[in-house]
């Protein structure tokens, strides 16, 4: 956050905290367009094991983002996004 709230973490539940850019590019991806559907940093694993033409454990919570990425009118396989913040293990 750099400041933002008086924060130099990402440890707080405000937007500068939990939303964060993310550009996808390739061959069949869109050019210019932007997305406001709900995705997690976890939606990578399946989107990677999508295009390595593999595929995830069915307990991981993971969607891939290619549908998202190559046609317009694919709508988010998530209705919301949870996060968690673990306590630090460091003894000071």
């Amino acid at each position: 956050m750099l400041g933002e709230r008086n924060r130099f973490y990402k440890s707080v539940p405000y937007t500068a905290s939990v939303q964060i850019p993310m550009v996808i590019a390739g061959a069949d991806i869109r050019k210019g367009v932007t997305c406001d559907a709900f995705v997690q940093l976890s939606d990578l694993a399946q989107t990677i094991a999508e295009i390595a033409d593999t595929s995830m454990p069915k307990d991981v919570d993971s969607f891939s983002l290619l549908s998202l990425a190559t046609d317009k009118n694919a709508k988010s396989s998530r209705d919301y996004i949870t996060s968690a913040l673990y306590p630090s293990k460091r003894k000071e």
